[in-house]
């Protein structure tokens, strides 16, 4: 264990803080409690190396032992005092150990031991999240919490792979990621996009991650709708409200569909991939390419790759002529000329000449596409003049003269 986790050191509070600490180690749930909740109210007037002497009794009190106790109890018909104040207790521990991750008050060496003894804890609540006993405490709120822990061990080397090991954390994640889209919170959604995106980015593909996922939103089809609702949603405004924390949002959120739906490796679910399509991911990643490519902000243009690169991966998908028109009817000629712009071309120039040399000649033979091409032509007559590289306009002119002349 780690010295900082030790109750040794708890002759170095000062006093009286020290009476109250060894009290709560010796004492009841109420004792607990009472200083768990003291200890919140101290916080904000104390410096980070007076918040590390606080962690071992936080670490004593959530006691491996009580594991063995505290499921039978509250799965009774009637939950004993007893049990709910330690269980009120419990999850004030783990929001003042949350509280002292984000003031940068836990040893770097203590993370893995201390994730260790937090993590069955979350599992017991997250089974137990409508017990009577902790009703004060809205679900979304619980989760809020257990999502913030998780991604603050999961940044910390020494913890991620304990983390990683450790059975069921997606699926916490992903009854998390369900209440954060019922709602609205976007801050929330923010996180879990980037904890995703750390999850599949570092780790790679993982089957038994993703089912968790999968099993925790119900199925693959309500996934899918977990993953692209707040998209839309946010595509309504985000024309007028871009903001950076929307685009890292957005660009992690997809980060993660690239790393499990095949986008950035071989490994992936096909399932979860013809879920999306018919979903109308297509129309999505027009979309928020198209957002990002004419934003003035430079995070969105230095996010722009990838995800362009995602939706042309998307669209080659078979039938190619069906994703195309509906991809065109989302925006993808305004979005052709931005991609070849002097701004964005390094960005996107593989994927746009997939697109220009491939995908459209190919398709373009389809009724359904032709009609979608001059449709969007006749808007766009001299789009080809933002084309800076001649390459990149030869092959537009090259692919449009026949085009335009069926």
């Amino acid at each position: 264990m780690h010295p900082s986790l030790e109750l040794s050191i708890l002759d170095r509070i000062p006093m009286p803080f020290r009476i109250r600490a060894k009290g709560a180690v010796a004492g009841s749930a109420e004792d607990r409690l009472a200083f768990v909740v003291f200890s919140c109210q101290k916080m904000p007037d104390m410096s980070p190396e007076h918040l590390t002497f606080i962690l071992p009794v936080l670490f004593a009190i959530l006691e491996p032992d009580f594991l063995k106790i505290v499921p039978n109890e509250l799965d009774s018909a009637v939950v004993p005092f007893d049990t709910g104040v330690r269980v009120t207790g419990i999850l004030v521990t783990l929001r003042a150990i949350s509280e002292i991750l984000g003031r940068k008050g836990v040893p770097s060496g203590a993370y893995s031991d201390l994730w260790t003894r937090i993590w069955p804890w979350i599992e017991l609540l997250d089974d137990h999240e409508t017990i009577q006993t902790i009703d004060f405490l809205p679900a979304e709120r619980g989760y809020r919490l257990y999502t913030s822990l998780i991604y603050s061990f999961l940044r910390n080397d020494e913890a991620t792979e304990a983390v990683y090991t450790s059975s069921g954390v997606c699926a916490v994640v992903g009854r998390a990621w369900n209440y954060a889209v019922i709602t609205r919170d976007d801050t929330e959604l923010a996180k879990i996009h980037q904890l995703l995106e750390c999850w599949f980015t570092r780790r790679g593909w993982s089957r038994n991650s993703f089912e968790e996922l999968v099993i925790a939103a119900g199925g693959r089809r309500d996934l899918g709708a977990i993953v692209l609702a707040p998209v839309l949603r946010l595509l309504h405004t985000l024309g007028v409200k871009m903001t950076d924390d929307a685009i890292c949002s957005l660009s992690a959120l997809f980060n993660f569909v690239r790393h499990t739906t095949g986008v950035a490796g071989a490994q992936c679910d096909s399932a979860f991939r013809e879920t999306l399509l018919s979903l109308g991911v297509v129309e999505a990643l027009t979309s928020v390419s198209r957002v990002f490519a004419e934003s003035r902000l430079s995070i969105a243009w230095d996010k722009l790759g990838p995800v362009f690169r995602t939706l042309v991966d998307y669209v080659s998908s078979f039938p190619c002529h069906k994703w195309l028109a509906q991809s065109i009817r989302a925006g993808l000629f305004s979005l052709i000329f931005f991609c070849g712009s002097r701004r964005h071309i390094e960005a996107t120039r593989p994927s746009l000449m997939k697109l220009l040399q491939v995908l459209l000649p190919a398709s373009s033979v389809y009724r359904s596409v032709l009609t979608e091409l001059r449709n969007a032509d006749t808007t766009h007559e001299h789009g080809s003049e933002l084309f800076p590289e001649p390459d990149v306009f030869a092959l537009f002119r090259q692919f449009m003269a026949p085009s335009r002349a069926r």
